[in-house]
């Protein structure tokens, strides 16, 4: 799954790439959609920033295989005695961007559990997907969990509120720049980019991924459960996020009957995770300390 202006940031595709996918279409739809598939599920690993190496190096490291992907997770945790939380990053981030609220949660008396997805950071693999990452939460759920709490962002917010609507006994979730309800505008955006038709290629992209998960994407869809969800949910966004509108997470908040909401401005899509404000109302949310 992509993020739309990651990739319109970062993926300036070669003339001939967008040459060769609409020469493709021409030919085969088939063959221009498998270029699509190619390129989408493949993040991106980015450098990891000298303001982040100081949460590394306080972390104890390990490392699990989740025996349904035939992956193996990079895990970052910081020991403590209270709540445990586990940290879910987004579309070609890593654990580490958590480094500020992870910080600060330890500091609070929480136990802080962070890993990289597949194909992120120090993890196995090159690709991902939103049912990966669902996969991913249940299997660390069940080996080093139960959590307690789980904080998310971007992307990583849409597979934890899956998991929290599953089996995940979590007492409290923490949304942060949710960057939709559905996830067909996630890949309307990339077919976008190639400029294909969307509506042909989105349906093509769809059908490949139920027939290789075995379910509807739409199912995925937040908008599809969040009213049934009751668990305590904090819902954080940016006014002007870029990246990810900020109706997104209005609309969770109206649809989720225990959900308060935190809006902020001028912090846009990733300086979020690094802002005071913000790691102070997540800490306050989960119990660690009274708000003054």
């Amino acid at each position: 799954m992509v993020e739309k202006k990651i990739v319109n940031d970062y993926y300036r595709l070669p003339k001939i790439i967008l040459l060769l996918a609409r020469i493709l279409h021409i030919l085969s739809p088939y063959l221009a959609s498998r270029l699509l598939l190619f390129f989408f599920t493949r993040p991106i690993r980015f450098r990891t920033p000298d303001r982040e190496i100081e949460f590394l190096d306080e972390s104890e490291l390990s490392r699990t295989r989740v025996p349904e992907l035939n992956k193996n997770l990079q895990i970052y945790h910081l020991r403590n005695e209270g709540g445990k939380i586990l940290f879910v990053h987004g579309w070609n981030g890593r654990g580490s961007q958590f480094h500020h609220i992870a910080r600060e949660c330890h500091d609070a008396g929480f136990d802080v559990t962070v890993f990289d997805l597949p194909g992120h950071g120090k993890s196995t693999s090159r690709r991902c997907s939103v049912p990966e990452v669902i996969s991913c939460i249940d299997h660390l759920s069940g080996e080093i969990g139960p959590f307690d709490h789980v904080i998310s962002h971007s992307i990583g917010s849409i597979a934890a509120l899956n998991s929290v609507r599953g089996e995940n006994d979590f007492k409290s979730v923490v949304t942060i720049s949710l960057p939709s309800l559905t996830i067909r505008p996630l890949f309307a955006d990339f077919v976008r980019m190639f400029g294909l038709p969307e509506e042909r290629y989105t349906d093509i992209m769809f059908g490949y991924y139920e027939k290789k998960y075995g379910q509807r994407v739409s199912s995925l869809d937040p908008v599809g459960f969040a009213d049934g969800l009751h668990v305590r949910s904090l819902i954080i966004h940016c006014k002007d996020d870029m990246d990810a509108d900020v109706s997104s997470s209005e609309g969770l908040h109206k649809e989720v009957s225990n959900s308060e909401i935190l809006l902020t401005e001028g912090l846009g899509h990733r300086r979020i995770l690094r802002a005071e404000l913000v790691s102070d109302k997540i800490v306050d949310f989960l119990g660690g300390r009274v708000s003054g």
